[in-house]
């Protein structure tokens, strides 16, 4: 009990540290209780531990061995701990329960009930945390609302640590304030004085105004001022009926008409519908982007990043506005990065 006593506050320490950046998903780990187990005058704890992605490049592929990075060395000197670190594509891991390649704890970009699970829950292949959160990280416990518990429940018993969003909607859209100084304009507040801006970015030979990304991705802001936005959590009544946003045709075809504006006027690239998120990325750290979406806490990432070639350019966040004038929803994006606990601990 020890050993999984131990193991169960050193993952949480690890989930807030480590697996919001593995999964993108950009969420509120709340920092663990201090456990009645003090490991720091003790041996090193050893398990292994494997970190969900959804892709198939990124940081990790560019190291021989995971085990021996530097940070990984670190956190593991700080944790008082021998990490076995790995880092599985979300595709892969059905191969990985059929196989029964199991490390002690696994990482899901979601809930057990995401298909890339295999019904490993339901099946037992991970233990009930519900004991040993109550007694090694109570305050955890206190802190991540039950609506979050409830998404890595199964028949009444946690299997998994949530890394939650603790703000309604993570997105926000990003503005080059340098730019926006050059055109004497504010920030925008309605879809009209967004073009504008655009328009104006467009006069002072910016290649790309506003940056888009393929298939509409993080295309919140004209979508959302509408009220349309096309996703699967996005429900309203329309008469006695309870539908998704995108039914009401009228205003999907307003939000599609500000696009092709966009398109019309060179306001976006011409092969916006197919620029992935490498090419997207490259445009914004080069300086052709003026305008684009984004999570919320890329702005820092975003600005560490340029910081170098780009001293004297600044980025300002602002929030969409729905229609001509009023405000837009916000959207809840029920995403969670959970670290569960396999029975060989």
């Amino acid at each position: 009990m020890y050993t999984r006593g131990v193991t169960i506050s050193l993952v949480v320490a690890l989930a807030g540290g480590t697996l919001a950046g593995c999964s993108g998903g950009a969420g509120n780990s709340p920092a663990p209780s201090a456990g009645s187990n003090d490991t720091g005058s003790k041996a090193p704890v050893k398990f292994s531990i494997s970190y969900p992605t959804t892709v198939s490049t990124g940081y990790h592929t560019r190291i021989p061995d995971l085990n021996q990075d530097k940070w990984v060395k670190k956190l593991g000197q700080l944790t008082n701990t021998e990490l076995s670190v790995k880092v599985t594509e979300e595709s892969k891991m059905p191969v990985m329960f059929a196989g029964g390649d199991l490390l002690d704890v696994v990482g899901t970009a979601g809930t057990y009930t995401n298909k890339v699970m295999s019904g490993s829950v339901e099946n037992g292949v991970f233990m009930p945390l519900d004991d040993l959160l109550k007694q090694y990280a109570p305050n955890l416990m206190k802190k991540v609302p039950k609506a979050a518990w409830d998404n890595v429940s199964y028949q009444g018993k946690i299997y998994g640590i949530p890394d939650y969003l603790d703000n309604p909607s993570r997105r926000a859209t990003f503005i080059r304030k340098d730019l926006l100084d050059q055109t004497g304009l504010k920030a925008p507040a309605t879809i009209d004085e967004f073009l504008n801006v655009l328009r104006a970015f467009k006069k002072l030979g910016v290649e790309n105004p506003y940056q888009m990304r393929e298939n509409f991705k993080y295309s919140d802001l004209v979508f959302g001022a509408f009220d349309v936005l096309p996703y699967k959590d996005q429900f309203k009544l329309q008469g006695n009926q309870l539908v998704p946003k995108f039914f009401d045709s009228e205003n999907v075809q307003k939000a599609l008409q500000v696009y092709k504006t966009m398109l019309d006027e060179g306001l976006i690239p011409k092969d916006f519908a197919s620029i992935t998120s490498t090419v997207y990325t490259k445009s914004l750290n080069s300086g052709k982007a003026g305008m684009w979406s984004a999570i919320r806490r890329a702005c820092r990432i975003t600005v560490l990043r340029r910081r170098k070639s780009f001293r004297r350019r600044r980025s300002r966040l602002f929030l969409p506005r729905k229609g001509r004038r009023a405000r837009a929803d916000t959207s809840i994006i029920h995403r969670l990065s959970v670290p569960s606990i396999s029975k060989r601990t």
